[in-house]
């Protein structure tokens, strides 16, 4: 009998550790009809505080069939990238997603399915990416822009609303779908006008909205706990935030921004929404700003309660702390391994470019054509080149797109130069971007004549003002006289 019940405690115990796995992972099993090799699943976060977004690659077998779990402990949006196509995907806890690719075609089944099948029905009338893209690589005036960005919302709405009439409809998605469209849509709102005057070279403060198109965006209106599973919200507290900095700094001409940022944030954001919005600002302070901000951490750790906020937090400062400790000194083996490829497509590491330049500076640009800031630097960085070309200073660009036969033509084209073009292996997902968390283009690297690394985030060929930027200059020319 008591042998009976250990057996039996075992097999409650089995089911409970698998019943939990089922709870927080999504399965991902698929069949590939041609000669693919990987299928890439990115951007997906593991919980709503994640900001790794790590890479997922599922490895197709001889047999043309590929396998992966993915950690997902609530609704997510990611991408699946295939031979350049790209396709939206939505993964929950417990989904067992099939998947059968063909040459130009998806098809979904089992748990998990409807949902996609819906936003790859979607994607072909209304896409976010294909929108932003328009709007920095075609000219567009301000109406036609708010106006392309009103048909896009326009599509969504119509189509959910058909999607709810099936009986059969995923109630967790049509309430993040809703939520995602809402948030999306007052992202690109208050986007258009910097998108704009980048694209334009113009002051921002110069760009006159329609009023049709002026909605007065809130904290308070916007605020909301339950949109925290949309990728964009904070970004958007985050532009509203912006906004009222520069009004509590006009009042109060003795606040730092930095102060008057974290009052709005102590005093305007309430619950999970105000401690997730101090986990993307110290993640953006500690990756993309490169700087330890004390008064935020401490405001973070006095009213922090979610496990998985201070995990990202802990983590990211141990990043932290790792890259500075890489200042002043030769790229590690790691680092120098990354493989890269030369416009001959001839296969070397960035340790081979490194060497090659020994006894000059080096400016590493990371880049890529589908980047618009990265588009919109070249013709800077080109002119700042010329203007120091007797200087020992090398240029070197980096693409992170993949190879294709147009690839080498158009980085000439929009880079107006042949020469020190590379692009990686692995895209992101290279050694170099692991080591120093680069997470987006462009980014530029600094390493002096003595092949020490000077800055793995350094000065960016333009301004705030999308114009010259001096200080790179002066920076550059230091570096070449020592």
């Amino acid at each position: 009998m008591k042998r009976l019940i250990l057996i039996s405690i075992a097999l409650f115990l089995i089911a409970s550790c698998n019943t939990e796995k089922q709870k927080s992972v999504a399965t991902i099993s698929g069949k590939v009809n041609n000669d693919l090799r990987k299928v890439e699943f990115l951007y997906f976060k593991e919980n709503t505080a994640d900001m790794n977004l790590t890479p997922h690659i599922a490895k197709v077998d001889s047999l043309g069939c590929f396998s992966i779990e993915i950690p997902i402990q609530t609704i997510s949006k990611g991408v699946m990238l295939f031979n350049k196509l790209r396709y939206d995907l939505v993964l929950s806890s417990n989904d067992n997603l099939e998947i059968v690719i063909n040459k130009d075609s998806v098809i979904y089944s089992g748990k998990g399915s409807q949902k996609n099948i819906f936003l790859n029905k979607i994607g072909k009338n209304s896409n976010q990416f294909a929108l932003m893209r328009s709007w920095y690589m075609k000219e567009h005036n301000l109406e036609e822009m708010y106006q392309m960005l009103e048909d896009f919302i326009s599509i969504r709405e119509k189509e959910i609303k058909k999607f709810k009439g099936n009986s059969n409809f995923d109630k967790e998605f049509v309430s993040f779908f809703e939520k995602e469209t809402k948030i999306t849509y007052l992202s690109l709102l208050m986007q258009v006008p910097s998108i704009y005057s980048r694209v334009n070279r113009l002051p921002v403060d110069s760009v006159r909205v329609p009023k049709k198109f002026d909605k007065n965006i809130t904290i308070n209106s916007t605020m909301n706990d339950e949109y925290l599973v949309c990728k964009d919200y904070i970004n958007l507290l985050n532009k509203i935030v912006r906004k009222q900095i520069g009004k509590l700094t006009a009042l109060d001409s003795s606040l730092t921004r930095k102060e008057a940022k974290l009052a709005i944030i102590m005093d305007s954001l309430k619950g999970k929404t105000r401690e997730h919005y101090l986990v993307n600002d110290i993640y953006n302070s500690l990756i993309f700003s490169d700087y330890y901000d004390s008064l935020t951490i401490a405001a973070f750790k006095s009213i922090s309660i979610d496990e998985n906020c201070k995990n990202t937090i802990n983590n990211k400062i141990a990043i932290f702390n790792t890259k500075k400790a890489m200042l002043g000194k030769p790229l590690n083996e790691d680092i120098l391994g990354t493989v890269i490829y030369d416009t001959a497509n001839v296969k070397m590491t960035l340790g081979n470019v490194i060497n090659k330049f020994k006894g000059k500076v080096i400016y590493l640009d990371t880049w890529s054509l589908h980047c618009g800031p990265c588009r919109i630097a070249m013709p800077l960085s080109k002119k700042l080149k010329d203007k120091l070309v007797d200087e020992p200073i090398e240029f070197v660009y980096i693409t992170v797109d993949k190879e294709d036969d147009k690839l080498w033509a158009e980085v000439f084209k929009v880079s107006q130069s042949t020469k020190n073009h590379y692009r990686f292996e692995k895209e992101f997902n290279s050694k170099l971007h692991e080591s120093f968390s680069i997470r987006a283009v462009p980014t530029y690297l600094l390493i002096n004549k003595q092949g020490n690394l000077v800055s793995y985030d350094a000065e960016r060929p333009y301004n705030m003002r999308m114009q010259e930027n001096p200080r790179l200059e002066k920076i550059l020319i230091e570096l070449a006289h020592k």
